[in-house]
């Protein structure tokens, strides 16, 4: 019995006859769920392949088959979107999906290989790569991976590389100080907290009747990460206590008068208080 009921046409009106074989129990939620579970499994297997094929062939450049993932759900989300919720997808269906994917022409042969392959073992066979590179691709793909998320955490703070990562953060001071030594605070200008600074007067925009526009195709802003906010913040924290230390002096500015929690990230027994000044 199908898992739900026989996809119907569109534009065609159900029948009684389609709805006897309709499983009450199915839900179409989950089945999204495990139905994208199980496609992005098929085509991270597809990645390896690839990552072995590129490694043992003369591909220009096998790093390209690092993340091709993402791309081919993007090539398939039209699939995702229309087929995803209404039933389960078999094996069969998947690898037709993946068999529809776009040839780059530097892989042709690999994309060859695959329209005539009933499965990945025939695959693999018609490709004729051993479980030996199989195995070193793997390997080699997580070596890809962790080496690209590196290069993206890795951010230039005081003109030298930081490692952005949550274990890290606690590092930011002796970076920071390393950096940006304390007799080189003094050649900055310095904190007056006696001198006011006027504010920027606000530009009121122009009341009127609104006039359409015509539609920009902009990208879209990029956001940035928590833990970029996270590395921002701290930075901001870490810069303003050491300037303000060395304008009025240890004996007056000591951790204690740092009660953020980000202060623990410094001084690991410090009593913290984020809503100070908030009240």
């Amino acid at each position: 019995m199908h898992s739900r009921y026989k996809p119907c046409q569109p534009g065609r009106i159900l029948t009684l006859e389609d709805l006897t074989d309709i499983d009450t129990d199915f839900d179409p939620i989950q089945a999204g769920r495990d139905n994208r579970e199980r496609l992005v499994e098929t085509l991270t297997r597809l990645q390896e392949i690839g990552l072995a094929w590129a490694l043992e062939s003369s591909y220009p450049s096998p790093a390209d088959w690092e993340s091709r993932v993402d791309s081919y759900l993007d090539n398939l989300s039209a699939a995702i979107d229309a087929m995803a919720f209404t039933h389960r997808w078999s094996a069969v269906e998947i690898w037709a999906m993946v068999q529809r994917l776009p040839v780059d022409p530097p892989s042709a042969s690999f994309w060859s290989a695959l329209a005539v392959s009933k499965d990945f073992d025939d695959f693999i066979v018609k490709l004729g790569l051993t479980g030996e590179a199989l195995g070193n691709a793997r390997s080699q793909l997580n070596e890809l991976k962790e080496s690209a998320s590196r290069r993206n955490r890795v951010v230039d703070i005081c003109g030298k590389e930081f490692d952005n990562t949550d274990e890290n953060l606690g590092a930011l001071w002796s970076h920071i100080c390393s950096a940006l030594p304390p007799e080189s605070l003094s050649q900055l200008t310095p904190v007056d907290l006696k001198a006011s600074v006027p504010l920027a007067e606000v530009t009121k925009r122009a009341t009127g009747p609104r006039v359409p526009r015509e539609s920009v195709n902009r990208p879209p802003l990029k956001r940035l990460t928590k833990a970029m906010e996270n590395l921002i913040g701290l930075s901001g924290e870490i810069h303003a206590f050491r300037m303000l230390q060395n304008r009025y002096g240890n004996s007056a500015v000591s951790a204690a008068n740092w009660v953020s929690s980000n202060s623990t990230l410094v001084f690991r027994d410090n009593k913290t208080d984020d809503g100070r000044g908030c009240h």
